[in-house]
């Protein structure tokens, strides 16, 4: 081919990156107005300007003769595939001034046209390769003048010699990665040396090689040369080949220390750039000093490091690898596995590169798997077929596998699967001087989840250990040595075994492993390494359960400790089951009796009971009658389990039957003994056999206190279950006595801020509450909600209950404002936290409903309240004290609406259900009487009102005392319907009883202070009455 036609050639080659460019600018502007590109075009937005900078590289130089013809092959096939890109958004991408529904049909028409970009993709990526390979122009060729007809050829003329000694392992399709390129780049830009960072697997040397290969491409260094770092005896051997390369051929060098020395002298003195990559440099306590192999000695001298080990990291800038990007990972497995990228094929891919733990090596091995499979073995059954083949999966590679290396300084390189890298890294713990332990302490740490495995974990476990065991190395006078445990997280961390670790807000150590090296050293086990690791991840971890009451721990923790428990079960099935040893029956019964509790205080009872199945089966199998009184906590877990999810009959035939088999056994006092008793009196109550319930809880109190004393932990939880049963029977000094009393040993013992103090504490303001002492309330839950935002999180439970009582006593002090903005935060939180049905959620919907009556929001007030009245029907039955609440609420607004009938109706239906007899019933009874005279008023009934008012009062004042607002409100409504039968008098004194207690219970911003106000103004002025009356 002439100059001409060279020049027309490269010609052509900048038209088609200005029609690139045109097509980039395209989706780069809808982008910039719609936020992203539709996802069909974004892997292809990320290529294209790639693609420009490739083709860009053609202006300023001619194309060698050699080339000519191959460039304009690839750049014609290439235009093809641009211009089919074009047509595709013409036709799928939206444009300004759409209307909805051809958006729409365009949204459709993009997802049926998804191959055939993923096609594009492809070719325009392989295009790229290409014009990169036949671009790059030998260093020192002259360019072509610009006046080419008085120049009748091109005559390259050499300047100066280049150098690329970089093997040949180049993967046949490197995919993605850019941006730990461009990291490279940029660290280099201001630091000579560059350490690529990351356990085996990762991509290093891949990366390493693309970057040289780029580099050359772009004509940055004038030599580039691979070191293989693996040992010093290859590193001396990678310098010798080296200097044998750029030595005059004429200069001779009598030993090997000569050519060494010549290599880093001659780069060190040669003022070119340069770039040299030491590869696998995974062992540096086995070199004296890699730094004096390194000629640095200008700006544009570079130095790559790839390596498994931190250590390294000292030697320049570091760039930690942790896997690959979900779209880099899934562009990697659909190349290599051959699978259309249809869909329902990505979201099964999704799954598996997450499983994979988005990991290049596996995900190219299990890639080249599935490729000889497609046909037999879809996408979604992948999964599956992992967990029953991940050991062969692991250990085949294909016949063609461009991952070699050679090991132990053998010349014989073999095929790197995932286990390989990692058995490297294995080989060099052992030689640890505690090799041993910080191996048992890697291979326990595979059986928990693979996040977040704290230290606080061991250190537990150990607490109470006398008996020596490999874990005693990090325990010394029975102090647990924190510096020690770290000392072995370092090391597996230097080894690339450990992904990353680091430290939490209580200064303790948590740790991350790799999903896969979970697998490889699972394994790597026999049967019986298997069993006793899932062993002693289940009695570390039942430590760790028994240790707190999770329903006061950081959600954070109890995700993690959910994760570990969830992994343990998956343990359970696949390595003690099978295997499963007598003497460890026992063990494993206890085990799972305390994850069933754990998951009821995390409130995931269904979860505790499928738990508790087992538990109970294991124990079963326990010989001997040493287990019987186990085996009896056992069924108390599933009677409190059945309370806790409303089942009460089944609750108290489960709790009865216990009590029995105890009072006939004559079992002694103990502290279960109580709880069960304690148990049982709860379900009695809600079962509304106050009487019984309250014998029980007495008895039991005295029995316990004689027994145990007054300040073992049951007695004081039984004393806490007594005076909510006292609260809930409106006997309101008691429970206040027995609840100050709690919270000032808590404070002596625990201190203010102790998850028992605080409990304690609410529990006194819910007193306050209950006697209308709302300003000492608020104080009380003002300052819990303090606490909790302070130890936990706002969206913890803990956290949730406590805006909820402050809620509900801003609403009856008035601030209905400030209740309906908190309520509403918080009703999101706990809709989140528990999910729309949930009884927590329930009880926060119907509170708000009041705030929204009270501020005249009374059609979201009705809405709420019947959405809350039916699910809590379902769930609790039409009796339930809650279902009367709510009836009465709802009741208040259908009033406020004018709904009389349906008002009428609802409350007429409580009072129906409602027992006056029992105290937990009474109170509503009463509030749903006055709510009965309130409608009454409404309809002109008042003789009817009256009639409420004075038969019900004196029962009402005497339950729950004279001066409690509800009765001071309650009589403001008693002296409306007075007014209006013309006894003045008798309402003006009411008004004013009112009057004085209302100030002083709630705040001046309370509306009803505005309507006494007015009701007295239109019965007369109170205070000139007064005087005309005594005159």
């Amino acid at each position: 081919m002439d100059p001409l036609s060279a020049i027309a050639l490269t010609g052509n080659v900048l038209l088609f990156a200005e029609l690139t460019a045109k097509i980039a600018k395209r989706l780069h502007e809808y982008q910039q107005r719609q936020g992203e590109v539709p996802k069909v075009f974004q892997g292809i937005s990320t290529r294209l300007p790639l693609l420009i900078d490739i083709l860009k590289q053609y202006d300023g130089q001619l194309v060698p003769e050699q080339k000519q013809k191959d460039v304009e092959k690839v750049t014609s096939s290439c235009k093809t595939q641009i211009l089919n890109l074009q047509k595709i958004l013409d036709e799928t991408l939206p444009a300004d001034g759409d209307s909805w529904a051809t958006v729409k049909k365009k949204a459709l028409l993009s997802i049926l046209r998804e191959k055939e970009v993923n096609r594009i993709d492809g070719e325009l990526r392989h295009c790229a390769q290409l014009l990169t390979l036949h671009s790059v122009v030998p260093r020192g060729l002259t360019p072509q003048p610009a006046n080419v007809a008085q120049v009748p050829a091109v005559t390259p003329v050499v300047k100066q010699e280049t150098f690329f000694e970089v093997p040949n392992r180049r993967v046949s399709r490197f995919v993605g990665r850019e941006k730990i390129i461009e990291d490279i780049e940029r660290k280099f830009q201001s630091s000579p040396v560059v350490v690529l960072q990351g356990m085996g697997g990762q991509g290093k040397t891949q990366i390493a090689l693309e970057f040289c290969h780029g580099s050359r491409s772009r004509g940055t260094y004038t030599g580039i040369f691979w070191i293989d770092a693996t040992s010093e005896m290859k590193l001396r051997g990678s310098f010798e080949a080296i200097s044998d390369v750029i030595k005059d051929p004429k200069q001779v060098f009598a030993t090997a220390d000569e050519k060494v020395q010549f290599v880093r002298q001659k780069l060190k003195d040669s003022g070119e750039s340069w770039l040299m990559v030491f590869d696998n440099h995974d062992e540096p306590e086995r070199f004296g000093n890699v730094t004096n192999y390194l000629p640095i000695n200008t700006k544009n001298a570079h130095v790559l490091f790839t390596t498994r080990h931190a250590d390294v990291g000292r030697y320049g800038d570091t760039i930690a690898l942790r896997g690959m990007t979900e779209n880099e990972a899934l562009d990697l497995f659909f190349h290599r596995s051959a699978y259309d990228p249809t869909s329902e094929n990505i979201q099964e891919a999704r799954s598996i590169v997450e499983r994979l733990g988005y990991h290049p090596l596996a995900l190219d091995q299990a890639a080249a798997y599935l490729s000889k499979r497609r046909t037999t073995l879809p996408l979604n059954a992948f999964i599956e077929h992992y967990k029953k083949r991940r050991k062969e999966i692991w250990r085949t590679t294909p016949k063609v596998w461009e991952y070699q290396r050679a090991l132990d300084g053998s010349a014989q390189e073999i095929s790197l699967s995932v286990f390989t890298t990692w058995e490297l890294s294995c080989q060099q713990l052992f030689e640890h001087e505690l090799g041993n332990e910080y191996t048992s302490l890697l291979c326990v740490m595979a059986y928990f989840h693979h996040e977040s495995i704290e230290e606080s974990l061991f250190s537990t476990y150990m607490a109470k250990r006398t008996r020596s065991s490999w874990l005693s190395i990090f325990v010394e006078n029975g102090i647990w040595q924190q510096d020690r445990y770290e000392d072995a997280i370092v090391e597996l961390r230097d080894l690339a075994l450990v992904e990353s670790y680091g430290r939490n807000t209580d200064g303790l150590l948590y740790v991350s492993l790799h999903p896969l090296v979970k697998d490889w050293i699972q394994i790597r086990t026999t049967d019986q390494q298997r069993y006793e690791c899932a062993i002693l991840q289940q009695q570390i971890l039942k430590e760790t359960l028994r240790k707190a009451n999770y329903a006061w721990v950081k959600i954070t923790t109890r995700q993690a400790v959910r994760s570990h428990v969830r992994v343990s079960e998956g343990s359970y099935q696949d390595f003690i089951c099978p295997h499963l040893r007598a003497t460890d029956l026992k063990f494993l019964a206890r085990y799972y009796f305390w994850v069933s509790i754990f998951y009821r205080e995390i409130e995931e009872y269904v979860e505790a009971e499928r738990v508790l199945k087992i538990c109970y089966e294991l124990g079963l199998k326990v010989d001997g009658d040493d287990f019987s009184s186990e085996l009896l906590n056992i069924r108390v877990e599933q009677g409190n389990l059945a309370f806790l999810q409303h089942r009460l009959q089944e609750a108290e035939e489960i709790l009865h039957e216990v009590e029995t088999i105890r009072v006939e056994s004559n079992m002694e006092v103990t502290g279960s003994w109580i709880h069960d008793r304690i148990s049982y009196a709860d379900v009695l109550n809600d079962l509304l056999r106050s009487n019984e319930a309250e014998k029980l809880y007495r008895s039991t109190i005295e029995i316990a206190s004689s027994e145990l004393g007054l300040r073992h932990e049951v007695v004081l939880r039984a004393l806490s279950n007594l005076a909510l049963f006292l609260l809930r029977r409106c006997k309101f000094v008691e429970a206040e006595e027995i609840y100050r009393d709690l919270i000032d040993y808590s404070v002596s013992e625990h201190g203010a801020e102790h998850e028992e103090t605080t409990f304690y504490c609410l529990r006194l303001g819910t007193v306050f509450h209950h006697m209308g002492r709302y300003k000492e309330a608020r104080d009380i839950f003002l300052e819990s909600v303090n606490t909790r935002h302070k130890n936990l999180e706002p969206d913890h439970p803990s956290t949730i209950e406590a805006v909820h009582r402050l809620g509900m006593v801003q609403t009856a002090l008035g601030f209905f404002a400030k209740a309906e903005t908190m309520l509403q935060a918080n009703l999101a939180s706990s809709e989140k936290l528990f999910g729309t049905h949930h009884v927590e959620t329930l009880g926060h919907l119907h509170t708000l409903s009041r705030v929204w009556r009270n501020i005249g929001k009374v059609d979201e007030s009705i809405e709420a309240g019947h959405r809350v009245l039916l699910r809590h029907t379902e769930l609790f039955g039409p009796n339930h004290l809650d279902a009367l609440l709510i009836r009465l609420d709802l009741a208040g607004a259908l009033l406020a609406k004018g709904s009389l009938n349906e008002a009428e109706g609802l409350v007429r239906e409580g009072l129906e259900r409602c027992n006056p007899d029992e105290p937990a019933i009474a109170r509503v009874h009463y509030e749903l009487r006055c709510k009965l005279a309130e409608i009454y008023d409404a309809e002109d009934r008042l003789e009817a009102a009256r009639d409420i008012y004075q038969i019900d009062m004196s029962q009402y004042q005497e339950l729950i005392g004279a001066g409690h607002p509800d009765i001071l409100e309650a009589s403001v409504h008693y002296a409306f319907v007075l007014e209006r039968l013309n006894e003045e008098e008798e309402a003006r004194r009411l008004l004013l009883e009112a009057k004085a207690g209302l100030e002083v219970a709630l705040e001046s911003e309370h509306p009803i202070h505005k309507t006494i106000a007015e009701a007295l103004s239109r019965i007369g002025d109170a205070e000139r009455t007064d005087v005309s009356e005594s005159t």
